[in-house]
């Protein structure tokens, strides 16, 4: 889970729990200048966008099959360049992956940064991506 503060100048992704401990970010709290943020979306498809293929996995009686947190953390299906969540987009950009539940993923593009877009998991969504939205101007 991320959370996203905003000043004048800067957007501060800080990530909490195991994300912190999984993203392998050189920087933490990763901040980013508002001039390099180009916009940001809320859209649950992104998933599916990314090519994530969560597989299928048995109940065994104790409920719906759900994927575990270390299978989504890795993004079965996405091509992977080095660990910690990046991936390669077309045209060998680099994008950050941290999400695990689509309904909470947030996209961020950014230009003139080590990744082009962060696929982060916040808490709300559409207060999220309309905050940074307004901050972007």
């Amino acid at each position: 889970m991320a959370e996203i503060e905003l000043t004048e100048s800067t957007l501060i992704i800080h990530l909490r729990g195991p994300s912190r401990i999984l993203a392998f970010l050189s920087r933490v709290p990763l901040k980013i200048p508002l001039s390099h943020v180009v916009g940001a979306e809320s859209d649950p498809t992104v998933f599916v966008k990314r090519g994530l293929k969560v597989p299928e996995m048995p109940s065994f009686g104790f409920g719906p099959p759900t994927p575990s947190y270390w299978e989504i953390q890795m993004g079965w299906g996405m091509q992977k360049q080095g660990g910690g969540g990046r991936y390669r987009l077309e045209g060998g950009h680099q994008g950050f992956w941290e999400a695990g539940d689509p309904q909470h993923a947030i996209t961020i593009k950014l230009t003139d940064e080590r990744y082009t877009e962060l696929v982060l998991e916040v808490e709300d969504p559409e207060e999220t991506v309309a905050r940074i939205e307004r901050a972007v101007g």
